[in-house]
């Protein structure tokens, strides 16, 4: 596994070599035109999405069903923006029930609607309902490349709770035409040296002197974006079954059938007094990574240290690997590991 910051001291020595990473603004994935048009599928398509026989929290009452239209979608802002959606539910008591969810749609990428609403005469969902239709649905797309407008409705024992839908908000064309925002280059150009950023101000959970280093691994493998927002789909869903305020004890996550995975780490010393590393910061660091490698042109293995006022608070590994093996916090290494799959 690669090396880690372990301790205050070390990355006292990494600071000096920062540099700062701009606030987040209009970004595109870099991939060609035609390479996101061919991981786009035109044809209606019916679905009964394949669940796992035993979900993250236990329960196998959970189903989707429904249909993809033939309506294309802009690929990164289905990405983006269920990252933001997940996260902003990952914010929210997990057994909270809620009048419907409709995703706070990122303004760089406001050509997509996404909305979770209860079924007839029901007055609202559960979150853990909303934040696993959300993540099946979209992991669903990105394993079988569809990425057209969709309606599905959420069941539970058998009986619809719920509907979920994806589509394009205020069409003025295409899904994919946003070309100005596309590069015509299909290679990711590296990026040198670590980059830092902020998190930003708008969280609502994070205040002055909390920021987020970036830094790719050296020699660190490429990763497909597949792999990178699935990967980071999964780790959301982990986290939002967890009180936000809770300290975060070692752990990583992932989805079966992608070769990756996320572990998260605190300082070596436990800090004795606020802040401290808690769910929700984990939440709001997850939520930066894509837009740091959407900005730097790179899809790799990546480490995430989350200080305060320059002092070490906790890490994020996101790394090519399989959950089930090996690293601390893993299912084998005496931490929990928690697998999401499809």
């Amino acid at each position: 596994m690669p090396a880690l910051i372990r301790s205050a001291k070390a990355f006292s020595f990494l600071k000096p070599h920062l540099t700062v990473l701009p606030k987040m603004k209009p970004m595109a994935l870099f991939y060609s035109t035609t390479t996101l048009l061919a991981l786009i599928t035109s044809t209606q398509a019916t679905a009964n999405i394949s669940l796992p026989s035993r979900l993250a929290d236990g329960d196998v009452r959970f189903g989707i069903r429904g249909h993809y239209g033939s309506d294309p979608l802009n690929i990164i802002s289905v990405l983006m923006n269920t990252i933001h959606g997940l996260a902003n539910l990952a914010h929210q008591p997990f057994h909270q029930r809620i009048p419907g969810f409709h995703v706070d749609i990122l303004p760089w990428y406001a050509d997509l609607d996404i909305s979770i609403q209860p079924a007839g005469s029901a007055r609202d969902v559960e979150v853990r309902v909303a934040v696993t239709a959300l993540y099946y649905v979209v992991y669903d797309m990105i394993k079988n490349k569809i990425f057209t407008d969709a309606e599905f409705e959420i069941l539970w024992d058998g009986v619809v709770v719920g509907h979920i839908q994806i589509g394009n908000a205020a069409r003025t064309g295409s899904g994919v035409s946003n070309a100005a925002h596309i590069s015509s280059e299909l290679s990711v150009p590296l990026v040198n040296d670590t980059i830092a950023g902020n998190l930003t101000a708008g969280s609502g959970l994070v205040g002055d002197g909390l920021h987020l280093y970036f830094h790719y691994l050296p020699d660190g493998a490429r990763m497909s974006f597949q792999e990178v927002f699935v990967t980071l789909m999964a780790a959301l869903k982990t986290l939002s079954q967890f009180p936000s305020a809770q300290v975060v004890e070692p752990f990583q996550t992932g989805a079966r059938g992608f070769n990756a995975r996320i572990q998260f780490y605190g300082d070596e010393t436990p800090r004795t007094e606020p802040p401290f590393l808690t769910y929700a910061v984990l939440v709001d660091t997850v939520r930066q990574i894509p837009f740091h490698m959407v900005e730097s042109k790179k899809f790799a293995e990546l480490q995430v240290v989350v200080a305060f006022d320059e002092e070490l608070l906790g890490q994020a590994l996101l790394e090519r690997g399989s959950p089930e093996l090996g690293g601390v916090g893993s299912c084998g290494g005496g931490g929990r590991c928690d697998v999401s799959s499809s």
